[in-house]
């Protein structure tokens, strides 16, 4: 069943079973604020259930799931929201487990790059300041209180909205409670509509602005609109202004851009490109809101003509095992209390992505086609990550016959065989060969939605385009006692050895130059280099490209080892590129579009964001250089003990042994509450010629904005005749969106007025991959 029809089903399901009794948060509460935990009286840690609760209400859920299995009929399960809630409410608090793992979690958190950077973020920053330690530090009191929390839920409520508030994408916990169901408003998906792609926007309902482009320039009375009253926008939701509502709930989003979070509320067809099963990205976080409860049993959609509509919440079953919890307490040790671990461990990736056993690997299966809602593409690759179109393929003018697209909405290698990365830069190569062959001048990138993906693939394909520059790239690491024991425990391993232990081994690491390694352990670690507050590593590459290029085909960087695909000259002249997105370019895609930009000259246009005039940010997901998940710290440490091990006596101090043992992580078998995974930021980027400012914190203006029309979110192709027109046309961009800090200035994009500071001047009413961990869940609940 495709995913519509499966949030109908859900839908009408929940609407038919009987409410428990369920006090929820306010209307206008985020959805995943610590308001969300709001209880009016205490429950001991042996308590079986708790104030706000109910057991009957997983009751309920036991005997309806079981009923659907009987009729064979789980594949569409899904109760109310308010019975959900209810029911995760009821989950005892184990006051000793729940301090017990704050304290081990604090162990993984520690290796987060920007915690304190955070605390005090500099002006560039347009994001609010977290104090991620010391919020660990206030959960862990508040808890101590038997008074504060009254279900494990509300405690992992409060420390799943601490961890978001750093609007990072590569810093995520996947907690015992929040797992168990997906919460999903019914599908009545909102967009963001200009009439004109410069006009300020104004929301509507998916399906209302299609009738308004199936009628041409929309009014406000048509008939048949979503609302029951013709077609009109948005003017309230829940009773609150539309856009104060959705910045509450875009607060916790992982884009550290607000408006690259607020074009996430909506749904993209370049996010389902390359996968169709991304329920997140096929409806848009103000429906999915990232699988949590959205603080309220019912949303109320007001209109401007005086109709209503409300959408209820759903929940969604995350365990294809099912649901027998009869009680808080069966669904606490079901779903919180660790099991015997399985056998055998994660693997590590590396840098060229894919890898492993491929006679035992199973990959995603490819695409028979291009991406849906798209032309038919000249040249594509089997999973739909790079994709190449000429503009004049869907009906275009003779005007288009200059200009060809290259569509790059992932960089990840997940699940795909080893060779993609190669079949990846051959895919891109072959295209722009044959479009400079064809007569094409002009180039449009188009990097919507990609959140990010294989490290060596930015790096090569920047080559592709311009072959006599260099890919600049500069990292650190937050130093603290922890990851320094790691090490120094490595810089026991011999260069060769060092270069497969990833960014800990000294020896195998290569300065930003490319060129030079590190003298000692020491020049490594670096003095007592301190920046925002932290104290930080030397700068050293994101990694050696000659190793990389002699160690294998996959990863491969054209121009460095044995690689001889680097081209004599670049394709396109950087002023007849430009690179188009949403704003949600993440972890990769930044590391890419960096290149193009600040080394290449290439000029960025953004669409959508609040509506407001100013400018956007091409590049706001996050910028950080390395996402290490906490299975792979745990394969530091056991790798570091194995170091231990196999030296000889006396090779390491006593001091150092202990303090490593008393700061690394136990690992997450260890935990004593389920930590399903987790996910730090463990190295910053940096600007070549400015390494005193992580690029997560940095603010770089595209060179033009547009909004988005009813006409972009129906046949997204139309983005990119828009930007033509906008960058080498005479459309123009919206009004002081050019120019803005961080952006190529005066530099030859048409339209607009210059200035602005990068906040934008709000108009009338006053944002791998989000993570991966959090999209692959919804997805296995919700795809079929």
């Amino acid at each position: 069943m495709k995913l519509p029809a499966l949030l109908a089903a859900a839908a009408a399901t929940a609407a038919a079973l009987p409410q428990a009794s369920s006090s929820s948060s306010s209307p206008s509460s985020s959805s995943s604020s610590s308001s969300s935990s709001s209880s009016s009286s205490s429950a001991s840690s042996s308590s079986s259930s708790s104030s706000g609760g109910s057991d009957a209400a997983c009751a309920k859920i036991a005997a309806s799931f079981a009923q659907a299995a009987r009729a064979n009929k789980t594949n569409t399960f899904s109760v109310a929201g308010a019975d959900a809630h209810s029911c995760l409410r009821s989950m005892p608090y184990d006051r000793d487990r729940a301090r017990h793992f704050l304290t081990e979690l604090r162990r993984y958190v520690e290796f987060q790059s920007t915690l304190e950077a955070l605390r005090r973020p500099p002006g560039s920053y347009k994001s609010s300041a977290v104090d991620v330690l010391g919020g660990l530090d206030s959960i862990a009191a508040r808890g101590d209180d038997d008074t504060t929390y009254a279900s494990q839920y509300d405690f992992d409520a409060d420390v799943s909205a601490l961890v978001r508030s750093a609007n990072d994408g590569h810093f995520a916990v996947a907690l015992c409670s929040l797992g168990v169901f997906q919460f999903a408003r019914q599908p009545y998906t909102l967009v963001s509509v200009s009439r004109d792609g410069l006009a300020l926007p104004e929301l509507y309902t998916q399906h209302d602005a299609a009738l308004l482009n199936n009628n041409g320039e929309g009014g406000s009375g048509g008939a048949g609109g979503d609302n029951g009253g013709g077609v009109s926008p948005v003017a309230a939701i829940n009773g609150q202004d539309p856009q104060e509502y959705l910045a509450g709930v875009t607060r916790y989003l992982y884009s550290q851009d607000p408006d690259a979070r607020y074009n996430t509320l909506f749904p993209s067809k370049a996010a389902v490109a390359n996968s169709p099963s991304s329920a997140q990205a096929g409806f848009g976080t103000f429906i999915l809101n990232s699988g949590l409860w959205p603080g309220v049993d019912a949303t109320s959609l007001q209109f401007r003509n005086g109709s209503a509509k409300e959408i209820e919440t759903i929940a969604l079953l995350n365990n294809a095992a099912g649901f027998n919890a009869t009680s808080g307490r069966d669904l606490f040790a079901s779903a919180c209390l660790p099991k015997a671990a399985p056998p055998g461990k994660n693997g590590t990736s590396s840098p060229g992505g894919g890898g492993g056993d491929a006679s035992q690997q199973q990959y995603r299966p490819p695409f028979e086609s291009g991406p849906d809602g798209y032309p038919e593409p000249r040249i594509r690759d089997p999973y739909n990550q790079i994709i190449g179109y000429y503009l004049d393929d869907d009906n275009g003018g003779d005007d288009r016959r200059d200009t060809a697209v290259l569509f790059v909405p992932s960089f990840d290698g997940e699940g795909l065989p080893s060779n993609q990365s190669r079949v990846f830069a051959d895919v891109a190569t072959r295209f722009v060969d044959q479009a400079a062959r064809d007569g094409r001048t002009k180039l449009i990138i188009d990097v919507s939605a990609n959140g990010g993906g294989v490290i060596t693939r930015a790096f090569d394909l920047f080559k592709l385009f311009f072959p006599d520059k260099f890919p600049y790239s500069a990292t650190r690491f937050r130093k603290h006692t922890g990851v320094e024991s790691l090490v120094r425990v490595f810089g026991a391993l011999n260069m060769s050895v060092a270069q497969q232990q990833g960014p800990l081994g000294w020896a195998g690491q290569v300065k930003p130059d490319q060129a030079t390694g590190f003298a000692s352990l020491d020049e490594f670690l670096g003095a007592n280099q301190t920046q925002l507050d932290t104290r930080v590593s030397s700068l050293y590459a994101n990694y050696n490209y000659t190793f990389q290029a002699l160690d294998g085909g996959a990863g491969t960087l054209r121009g460095y080892g044995n690689d001889t695909r680097l081209p004599s000259t670049g394709p396109f002249k950087a002023e007849n590129i430009v690179i188009v997105g949403d704003g949600v370019c993440a972890s990769t895609c930044t590391t890419f579009t960096n290149l193009m930009t600040n080394v290449g000259g290439v000029r960025t246009l953004v669409f959508g964001g609040r509506p407001r005039l100013g400018p956007m940010q091409i590049m706001g997901g996050v910028r950080g250089a390395q996402s290490v998940a906490f299975s792979t710290i745990d394969e530091w440490v056991s790798q570091a003990t194995q170091v231990v091990a196999n030296v000889p006596n006396g090779t390491f101090s006593a001091q150092l042994l202990s303090t490593a043992n008393a700061s690394v992580p136990r690992g997450l078998e260890n935990m004593p509450l389920v930590l399903a995974g987790g996910n730090v930021n463990f190295r910053n980027a940096y600007q070549q010629g400015d390494d005193d400012l992580p690029l997560q914190f940095a603010y770089q203006a595209a060179d033009c904005r547009l909004f988005y029309t009813a006409d972009n979110y129906a046949r997204p192709n139309t983005t990119w005749s828009a930007a033509r027109d906008a960058i080498w046309g005479a459309k123009g961009c919206v009004k002081e969106s050019t120019g803005g800090q961080g952006s190529r200035g005066n530099n030859g994009t048409s339209g607009g007025t210059s200035g602005g500071d990068g906040a934008g001047r709000s108009a009338g009413s006053t944002t791998t991959t989000a993570w991966g961990l959090m999209a692959a869940c919804v997805s296995a609940v919700l795809m079929l």
